[in-house]
């Protein structure tokens, strides 16, 4: 529906019918929301403010045949620009990049106050925040909260027509996952259990984790990431060109989906050799138990490679970096990231195969 603020001429309101002040009143707020008709977040907020006031002014009969014939709105569409006004009163949104129909979605009632006020922290950080992230900001903190299943939580984004924001739905621009031979039923669930695999795009897992750092700095709880990469992965795969980056790749995917228990354990793949592991609610001891569990299932794997290719001098290595800590407004996670990067370039540089743990 196009809106260009003209009103509905075969059907004018009955402006007479209406006292003269509340005439006056309601002829200025019809004036005032025209001008607003090209609706910012900002814009919504008080062409659902003004829409209130005449609301309150009218009564509701009066007010749904003054929105049809000035505005031609449906009901509908005045109550999501009230709600709107009503849950963001407080809140100036001229220099945040906030779509409408993000604000529409995080004002309905269903949605909880705590998804809102981490939208607006998203915001303010320089996030822009769409449609799609406030449609995942809600699955989230549903996916979380146990009120949504992983299997429902997977199912319904598999659905969603965003493709930067689809999650498990697909294999990624830069990972080990060959998206011509591996299907999404395939990368999402295990063909026995139908499990799903904790395996996301990357887009995906920056929001997911700016929003359980935001929680794990509120409830004071830990929060544990593993960085690791696959060192050698080229001149191995150029050595053995049958064993392909594909297949390196999967099986490092399958050890981890296999070790990583917990529906709110994730991780992601970038830069083609590196990876990341959010584990939440996770103190030092059980990141630590994770990391050397893949360390070791990877070393076997590799071992019985070595072991059927004997010309073979250099292997692929798995090296990674275990970071626990409780985030405070100290720390950023950005600066984290850089650090924990650093330090495994520092690993690359000296040659090591390890497991390093960084403290803060």
């Amino acid at each position: 529906m196009t809106f260009n603020g003209k009103s509905i001429q075969s059907n004018v309101f009955d402006y007479s019918s209406l006292s003269q002040e509340k005439r006056q009143f309601v002829q200025e707020k019809t004036d005032e929301i025209k001008n607003l008709i090209r609706r910012t977040a900002q814009n919504v907020i008080d062409i659902g403010q003004k829409l209130l006031e005449v609301k309150e002014q009218v009564g509701h009969g009066y007010f749904l045949n003054w929105l049809k014939t000035e505005f031609n709105w449906s009901v509908s569409t005045a109550t999501k620009m009230m709600q709107a006004s009503e849950k963001f009163k407080n809140v100036n949104f001229t220099n945040l990049n906030f779509s409408p129909s993000a604000l529409y979605l995080l004002a309905a009632p269903s949605v909880d106050d705590e998804i809102r006020e981490e939208a607006l922290v998203l915001a303010e950080s320089g996030t822009k925040i769409n449609y799609s992230l406030a449609r995942n900001l809600i699955r989230h903190y549903k996916y979380t909260t146990n009120s949504l299943t992983q299997k429902d939580f997977i199912l319904d984004l598999k659905k969603s027509d965003d493709n930067d924001n689809r999650v498990l739905a697909q294999t990624l621009k830069q990972t080990f996952v060959d998206a011509k031979s591996i299907s999404i039923e395939e990368t999402c669930f295990s063909s026995n259990s139908n499990i799903i695999v904790p395996m996301v795009d990357f887009d995906f897992f920056n929001h997911y984790l700016f929003r359980e750092w935001l929680r794990a700095s509120r409830e004071k709880v830990f929060l544990s990431l593993i960085l690791g990469n696959l060192a050698n992965l080229h001149f191995y795969n150029n050595k053995l060109p049958y064993i392909s980056r594909h297949e390196s790749g999967q099986l490092l995917i399958s050890i981890l989906n296999k070790t990583l228990k917990r529906s709110t354990d994730l991780y992601t793949f970038y830069d083609e050799e590196k990876f990341l592991l959010l584990l939440s609610n996770t103190p030092l001891d059980g990141a630590l138990q994770i990391a050397k569990t893949v360390k070791k299932q990877f070393e076997m794997r590799q071992s019985q490679i070595s072991s059927e290719h004997k010309s073979l001098i250099d292997t692929c290595t798995l090296n990674l970096i275990v970071c626990s800590l409780v985030p405070s407004n100290d720390l950023s996670v950005n600066f984290l990231l850089s650090v924990l990067e650093q330090e495994l370039i520092n690993i690359q540089i000296q040659g090591e195969e390890s497991i390093s743990i960084k403290q803060f």
